[in-house]
């Protein structure tokens, strides 16, 4: 697949992503937006929250979240980052995962 097809398809997905939000992850947690920066090939999700997060645990989570899921793996293979953005009572907590985050999923 050639570069201009990956982004094409990773902005194609966000696309699809946010016609379908806002959208309740958990009991205290909301996707509220999804898109794709082509620039810099970074799929944005967006997340509210009502609880403070630990960022030491989020670091293990999102990888894995993200790693452990294929098609998201495969883009991210492709040189695809997924930023995690989540606003929460007391600020913003944000992570980018790539291919380092998922060497060892």
């Amino acid at each position: 697949m050639s570069d201009a097809e990956v982004v094409s398809r990773a902005t194609y997905l966000a696309n699809e992503v946010a016609k379908t939000l806002p959208r309740v992850a958990d009991s205290t947690t909301t996707v509220t937006g999804a898109l794709f920066v082509p620039q810099t090939k970074t799929f944005i999700y967006q997340y509210r929250t009502n609880t403070n997060l630990d960022g030491e645990k989020m670091k293990q989570y999102l990888p894995a979240m993200t790693c452990g899921d294929p098609v998201r793996k495969s883009y991210v293979r492709r040189g695809i980052i997924f930023r995690h953005e989540y606003y929460t009572p007391t600020g913003l907590v944000a992570m980018n995962v790539g291919k380092k985050e998922c060497e060892k999923y």
